[in-house]
């Protein structure tokens, strides 16, 4: 899935249902590669939590963004929750 914000498109995916629970990824790692290495964990969870995976800019799937800064971070985060 996309969401845009600030004219970027941040790709994320989501998984299960319940209590949110945000991953963003780091500097280089994308949505799949935390999904490999967390959902395994969140087996147990998987009815009682909302996983959402989201890229950062310029890496997986969401687009390059030169300026990216904790007020985009935070307006990613509330559009996704």
């Amino acid at each position: 899935m996309y969401v845009e914000v600030d004219k970027i498109k941040f790709y994320y995916e989501e998984f299960g249902h319940g209590l949110p629970i945000i991953l963003f990824s780091g500097f280089a790692t994308d949505s799949k590669f935390m999904q490999n290495g967390f959902e395994p964990i969140f087996q147990n969870y998987n009815d009682s939590l909302k996983r959402k995976y989201v890229d950062h800019p310029g890496v997986g799937l969401t687009e390059y963004a030169n300026d990216v800064g904790i007020n985009m971070i935070l307006n990613i985060l509330l559009e996704i929750q």
